[in-house]
Formats: C-alpha cells, structure tokens, sequence
C-alpha cells in the first residue's frame, strides 16, 4: 500500500508532519481529515522519482603543442553514455504493508470494564469532533491506572506525530486484546476511527456482561466443592470431640475438647486440601495464560453455546469492517487482512488472515471465502450477489446484523443453561447438607451412644 508524507496542521493551529498508508492521495487526505488534521501538503514517498545524470558536453583532449608541430591529429573525442535506471513501479494497491513486529510492554492484566470506561470516553471525544491527539490526551488525564495513562499519553504523541495509534495499543498486549488494535488500525486505515472506538466499547460492555455470568458459575461450584471437605472436617472434628469427652467421662472443658478434635480433623484434611488448591491454581494458571491464549480460543470454539457465540461476534465484526473498508475502495486483500486482525477471536483471526494471504488481484472476496465452515451458508451468495450488482457493502452490513442476532440468541441461551446448572448445585449441596447432617453427624452420635451403651452393659455383667 502507497505510504505518503504530509504537512498539516491540527486543531489547535499546530504544525504536524508525519506519514500514513492509503490508496492514494485522496484516501490520505480524508483519513487525516477525520483525525482532525488540515492538510498543507502530501507526497508519494513509495514512488521514486527518475534519475536522470545530466550529461556534460563532450570534452575535446588538449592537444600539445608538439603534437601540433609534428602534424598529429588529436586524439578522437571519447563519447561516454550514461544509463538511465529505470523508475520502480508504483506498489500494487492489494499490497499488505509488513509490519515490524510490535515491542511489548508488560504490564497489569487490563480489564474489559476498564476499557469500556476509557473507550467510551475516547468515542465521545472523537465525536464531538477533537483530534485523537488531544482525545487520547484528555482520557489519559483521567487515568486511575499508571500503565493505563502510560499508553494513552505514548497514544496521544503517536497521533500528533503522524503514527498509527494502533501500533502504541498493539505494544500493551496485557492492557488490550489483540482484536483491539486490529480495529483501531482499521479506523485509521478507512477513516471512521469514531465509529470503531465506539464499537470498541460496547464489545468491551458486552463481553464484560457476558463473562460474569460464568463468574457467578465459577464461583457457585467452587463454593460447592470447597464445602464438602470442610463439612466432612467440622462433623468429623464434632465426632472427635463426642469420642473424647466419652472416654474422659465427661470431665474435660467443653471449648478444650471441640478445639481439639477439630485441630485432629484439620490435620487429617490438610494434605488434600493443599493438594486440591494446589490443582486448582494451577489449572486455572495455564487456562489464563497469554501462552494459551489461541489455544483456548479454539477450544472454546467447540464448546455448544460458547463457540456459536464466539463465532457469531467475531464473524458480526468481519462482515462490518469488509464493509466499511469496502466503501473506502481498499482491495479485498487488503482489507480482509485488516477485517481479520479485528476479529475477537484469535483462532478464527488466523484462519482469515491465512486466507488473505493467498488472495491474488484476480480472486473476489466470494471466490476467496469459498468453502470456508466457520462463515454461515447464506455468506457467499449474499456476497456474490453484490459484487453483481457493485453494492457489497450493503450485503456485508446485513450479514453482520444477522449474526449479531444470533450473537444475542446465544447469550440468552447461555443465561438459561448457567441458571440451570446453578439450580443443580444448589440441589447437590442441599442433598450433601442432609446427608453430612442426618447421615454423619447423627449416625456417628447414634454409633457412639449404642458404642457406649454395650460396654456399659458388658461393664455391669456378672
């Protein structure tokens, strides 16, 4: 893709410089006008201008003056050719840029409710019209967090310098999702920067929602599981202490006697109660883990009501950036390479991308598409219907408003299957509390009292 040095000036009168990658000169010129920016001046700099050597004027040789006496002739004047390079042809407009890998920057995990707060706030600047410049400056100043404010400010000198936003956000990979600064590279790419960061924080609202469903859930069968070795221990330590005042005949403190039969329960449980903390930390270590990340994704996509979710938003946000971009005439390689980068999940984000590699300028976004399982079956018609009648764009924006209809059919599935499965554990643990009741408890009392009872009557007997 053509890459283009301009001057321009921003909203506050300032003088900016800086480079940016577009289809042309045009494209350049509204993709900055959208930042904010006033455009003074905007050059190619991909397209090498022709070397010409300016050719000096054939130089006769002196001839000496003894040569001239003797009648000799001057040596022939000597014609030299300079050979003029070729000018480079201009990059092809399907070209993907490569882009450097970007530098990461650990951090704190990030928060998808905090990244609904600060896009939010980013997405009102911008639509009230502020350069992202000043826009990221203003969020930055709200920060609560320091590395939160670190990448807002480091954004906020990219923007007025000329830089993608995107590439500061892609340095952040513990602040922000990959998918992130995939959408942002595609508002800077096609000039609607507000609508993505707009999309940016309702994906962030929405995932924030859709994942304390499952915190609740987690946290319901943790409680569950925890409780059935602690019960066992408190009936078992209930038990020792019955044992022990017996075999005292009664006589020892009633606090001294619970204090330590509970303290034998405790040691007795400790062992398999480190081991199953032990387990569960670590499981849920390499769950989260940024390693794992991919790996989880795709697991995730074979789980029934999950894996449809996930597809259906990360397939609503291909539909709706290969549209946007669609409008702005960018080449389908290029923007389905943008269009992936922006997908939620990362498994599916490579599958696309993979499949934008291998597109030529021949192949339309439907023949390249062509038998992909992950797209819905009404993809590929819809999509070749409008590349008939020159309108694809509208045919993507309706794909992507059906699969965020199913997006919500399946978060209203997930909320009905989760009040299920909480329902079922709370019937085990009441089940459980009868049986360590009734059945421990008081069949460990009764078992001592008929314990007590036959010896007192082998005691007595003559």
């Amino acid at each position: 893709m053509p890459q283009f040095r301009y001057q321009a000036t921003d909203a506050s009168g300032r003088t900016v410089e800086g480079q940016i990658q577009a289809g042309d000169a045009a494209e350049a010129t509204r993709m900055l006008g959208t930042r904010g920016y006033q455009v003074r001046a905007i050059s190619d700099i991909n397209l090498q201008q022709r070397v010409q050597t300016p050719q000096q004027p054939p130089q006769r040789p002196v001839q000496h003056a003894a040569q001239r006496m003797a009648g000799q002739a001057a040596p022939p004047i000597a014609r030299t050719t300079t050979e003029t390079p070729r000018p480079t042809s201009p990059p092809s407009l399907n070209a993907i840029p490569q882009r450097a890998a970007p530098v990461e920057r650990r951090t704190r995990k990030g928060s998808e409710k905090t990244n609904f707060f600060l896009f939010s706030q980013l997405a009102s600047f911008l639509r009230a019209g502020t350069n992202p410049a000043d826009a990221f400056s203003n969020v930055a100043s709200h920060c609560t967090r320091a590395d939160y404010r670190e990448a807002f400010t480091r954004a906020s000198q990219a923007a007025s310098e000329g830089r993608p936003t995107s590439d500061v956000l892609a340095e952040y990979t513990d602040l922000f999702l990959p998918h992130i600064p995939g959408l942002m590279r595609a508002g800077e790419q096609g000039g609607f920067l507000p609508e993505v960061v707009e999309a940016i924080s309702k994906q962030s609202k929405e995932s924030y929602q859709y994942k304390l469903v499952f915190k609740i859930l987690h946290w319901t069968w943790i409680s569950f599981l925890a409780g059935i070795p602690l019960g066992i221990m408190i009936v078992d330590g209930g038990l020792n202490t019955w044992d022990a005042q017996s075999l005292a005949g009664g006589r020892l403190s009633g606090s001294g006697a619970m204090m330590d039969g509970q303290k034998t329960a405790f040691i007795g449980a400790l062992p398999l109660l480190l081991g199953c903390l032990a387990a569960y930390l670590i499981i849920r270590a390499l769950w989260a883990s940024r390693a794992n990340r991919r790996r989880r994704h795709r697991w995730l996509l074979k789980i029934p009501v999950i894996g449809k979710r996930a597809t259906h938003e990360s397939i609503a946000v291909l539909c709706w950036i290969l549209g946007l971009l669609g409008k702005t005439g960018m080449a389908p390689r290029s923007s389905l390479e943008i269009a992936a980068s922006a997908m939620p999940n990362l498994e599916l984000s490579e599958q696309f991308g993979s499949v934008a590699g291998n597109i030529s300028e021949s192949v339309t976004l439907s023949q390249a598409l062509h038998g992909n399982r992950s797209l819905p079956p009404e993809f590929i018609p819809m999509v070749a219907t409008g590349e008939v009648t020159g309108d694809v764009a509208t045919q993507l924006f309706q794909l992507s408003e059906a699969a965020r209809t199913g997006l919500k059919a399946e978060e209203n599935q997930t909320k009905w299957r989760t009040g299920c499965w909480i329902a079922i554990i709370i019937a085990l643990f009441s089940t459980f509390t009868v049986w360590l009741v009734y059945g421990r408890l008081y069949g460990g009392i009764s078992d001592s009292l008929d314990r007590e009872v036959n010896e007192a009557t082998t005691g007595g007997a003559p």
